[in-house]
């Protein structure tokens, strides 16, 4: 499985972790994870710890969770990149519309 999730206690935070590559292969799992685990009001954590490559799919996701789950209401940071993919996700300046850290 390339996507899986963790809910805090509280279920404030949502936590969900990308191996590989975030692409458009896993477009339906990470879709499916991100509106089945909805929970309004809380924070989204997408892990990239175990991701090895991003491209336009994976970032066009990013951007669609963001507008399905609340628009710019939705708290959503990205940690635990690899250096290339976060100079990719600053240099399509995603910084403006998620948290990355």
């Amino acid at each position: 499985m390339e996507i899986s999730t963790h809910i805090s206690s509280d279920k404030s935070e949502v936590t969900i972790s990308v191996s590989a590559s975030f692409d458009i292969h896993v477009f339906q799992e990470f879709s499916r994870v991100y509106k089945e685990v909805n929970q309004p009001g809380a924070k989204y954590i997408i892990d990239m710890a175990k991701t090895e490559f991003i491209d336009s799919s994976g970032l066009g996701m990013l951007l669609l969770m963001r507008e399905r789950l609340g628009g710019s209401d939705t708290d959503i940071s990205i940690v635990n990149c690899r250096p290339e993919i976060k100079r990719t996700l600053e240099s399509v300046n995603l910084h403006r519309f998620v948290q990355i850290e």
